[in-house]
């Protein structure tokens, strides 16, 4: 078995994944939060009792298909052509039942790791942003929106300016001491060719994320020497916006207040949430939501649609965050 430490939960696997870092030398006083099954043969296929949810591509053909299954005791998780994952009630179990066979292991990984997990956290009463967030002497600093915003790749150009790195895409959040706290992921980022030439040329310690996307694991051993351990204080968040159809493109960042009520609405739609038909954690994940949109500013953030501009974008955010 293999033990790490990710999204503050100490996770015990029969497969070992790469992308963290091995707990060398675990003690009692860090149990077990997580047990991940990668490896069951006999597993038997679950018996689905209650649809909850399919999320589709961009063609409109399903993706993954949400589930409760048994007596309400578990949820399936089925990325329709690739893998299923069974998550027990209570977040501390992830079984794989069935892997199609030219899915390759990189893919599986990155299913776990960021998108069953996210829901795991959800199941276990912590709610996360899908999100990706950067250390300033300020303390964290998020970034939300779209696929293909380009999130990850302005976290990746402060990483390379010298800011720390929490973690890709999941943000799990929590409230600590009157404030907004956010644990860390794990190194790396995912990232396109050509953000990656653009910010590193010549960058070579990469590996594919999976079968489904042209994105790179990279800088993961870089962010891997300084990555944070604890939890870190929350003080911005901004909703990253490019051109779309119908809005001007901008020549220049502009950074503008989004106020509270609509802050809540945009943090909810970018949020892992699980099962929708569960009112106590519908509440709990409000209730944080709320807190967050009133206590932490919330920003629009309009970027221009060229790589070039990544240096005005660093610094109009770390202005406005001074």
């Amino acid at each position: 078995m293999f033990r790490y430490r990710v999204y503050g939960l100490t996770i015990e696997s029969d497969t070992h994944f790469p992308e963290l870092s091995l707990l060398e030398k675990p003690t009692d006083a860090m149990p077990t939060d997580v047990r991940v099954r990668l490896r069951v043969p006999d597993a038997s296929a679950p018996q689905i009792s209650q649809m909850l949810k399919t999320t589709t591509k961009l063609d409109g053909s399903p993706w993954l298909v949400s589930a409760r299954v048994g007596n309400g005791n578990g949820y399936l998780m089925r990325f329709v052509e690739s893998a299923d994952f069974v998550v027990d009630a209570t977040g501390s179990q992830i079984v794989c039942w069935r892997i199609e066979r030219s899915v390759s292991p990189e893919t599986v990984r990155h299913l776990v790791l960021d998108h069953v997990f996210p829901m795991v956290l959800n199941r276990r009463g912590r709610d996360a942003l899908h999100a990706t967030a950067i250390v300033t002497p300020k303390g964290a600093c998020a970034f939300f929106g779209p696929t293909g915003s380009g999130k990850s790749t302005l976290a990746a150009s402060f990483f390379l300016a010298g800011f720390g790195a929490l973690g890709d895409d999941c943000l799990p959040l929590l409230e600590q001491n009157g404030c907004i706290q956010v644990l860390p992921g794990y190194p790396g980022m995912r990232l396109g060719r050509d953000a990656l030439d653009a910010l590193s040329p010549g960058a070579d310690a990469t590996t594919p994320v999976s079968d489904f996307t042209s994105k790179l694991r990279a800088l993961e051993s870089p962010s891997a020497k300084n990555f944070p351990r604890e939890a870190v204080r929350l003080s911005r968040i901004y909703q990253v916006v490019r051109a779309s159809d119908g809005d001007p493109e901008v020549s220049r960042p502009a950074i503008e207040p989004i106020e509270p009520r609509a802050a809540f609405i945009e943090l909810l739609s970018s949020s892992f949430l699980l099962d929708f038909a569960d009112p106590d954690m519908l509440k709990r994940h409000f209730q944080l939501m709320e807190k967050v949109a009133t206590t932490v500013p919330v920003r629009r953030l309009k970027v221009p649609n060229d790589l070039n501009a990544l240096h005005a974008v660093r610094e109009a955010v770390l202005a406005d965050l001074s």
